[in-house]
């Protein structure tokens, strides 16, 4: 089984850790129990001695979504969280299939009417007046590699927000069976306060990277992964700041054909999560070859948000530092 490492950043329980605990008490008990909230065409079973939580195959014309809600769990707002979900796809629609890899670019995670359906998740959250509210929704998080395999999902948490709810779901796809063994979320902690900052998180996985152009894609190259906007622009999810606060961006580069990649910052506008002012300090890669570059700067008054920026180029690591 594969499993991501994240190195640079520091790992600790949830405060409400048995809470957490109890998604996984349907694995001891063989029971879909409390832990389990909402399920369509969801049955319990055992593979090697492990129990799991299988989600069947969408039937054909279904004019529903099957899947289950986990428990929900109490959570600090503007915090970084790591959700771990041990997942065995069985099926042929899965990214060893060069049709699935194109899939995941168009949508295939959520309910748009583009791409090839795929099983996924999708993460709530509940905020001071009880209202569900869903996440970004990136075409990534699907459950798309053959076999058994660790998905990891790194986010933060919304300023209102005091607990997630994890859905996992089949939109629609005829063909592939998801069985779950396992699940944990944990807080992250550490200076680095963006998300997936070297792209440990491997190959496909787009944490901290949801919005951008066409062309961007995460890939391994040489056994590391590489975030690749050739021709193309990506930002990183928002991150949480104070004004005042002093920062460090690092980035790791190199251009793609003749035109030159940058690296900067976008200070966010109030609760806008794309308008805001560009950082003076820009990283500029004219180079064939990676190089290491960075600039400091203060978060100004006013700015609660902000999000790296990329253009045009390779990219393996963008690193963005809270200093002392």
């Amino acid at each position: 089984m594969k499993k991501f490492i994240l190195p640079l950043l520091a790992v600790c329980t949830l405060g409400a850790a048995e809470v957490a605990t109890s998604w996984n008490k349907v694995f001891e008990s063989g029971n879909l129990n409390d832990s389990v909230k909402w399920r369509t065409r969801v049955t319990v079973g055992e593979k090697d001695g492990q129990k799991f939580i299988q989600i069947g195959k969408t039937p054909q014309n279904a004019g529903k979504d099957f899947g289950f809600n986990l428990q929900q769990v109490p959570v600090e707002p503007n915090t970084l969280y790591k959700l771990v979900i041990t997942a065995e796809v069985e099926g042929s629609d899965t990214v060893e299939a060069p049709k699935v890899v194109e899939a995941l670019r168009m949508g295939s995670a959520n309910k748009r009417k583009i791409g090839k359906p795929l099983p996924g998740w999708i993460i709530m959250y509940i905020n001071d007046k009880d209202r569900h509210y869903a996440s970004e929704m990136p075409t990534w998080s699907c459950f798309c590699r053959k076999g058994k395999y660790e998905y990891v999902h790194l986010f933060y948490t919304p300023a209102s927000a005091r607990a997630v709810i994890v859905k996992c779901h089949n939109y629609g796809n005829l063909t592939n069976v998801v069985k779950f063994y396992k699940f944990t979320l944990e807080k992250v902690e550490g200076n680095v306060r963006n998300v997936n900052p070297d792209f440990a998180a491997g190959a496909y996985n787009c944490s901290g990277y949801s919005y951008g152009g066409k062309l961007w894609r995460i890939v391994e190259e040489n056994g590391k992964a590489l975030l690749k906007c050739n021709d193309s622009w990506v930002m990183g999810d928002p991150v949480p700041v104070k004004p005042g606060e002093k920062y460090t961006l690092t980035a790791t580069g190199s251009k793609f054909g003749s035109r030159a990649a940058t690296a900067s910052v976008l200070f966010l506008e109030g609760n806008s999560s794309f308008k805001g002012k560009r950082s003076k300090g820009v990283l500029v890669f004219s180079k064939a070859d990676f190089e290491t570059k960075s600039f400091q700067f203060t978060v100004p008054e006013g700015v609660s948000r902000l999000r790296p920026s990329l253009s045009r180029g390779n990219f393996s690591e963008v690193k963005l530092t809270l200093e002392q």
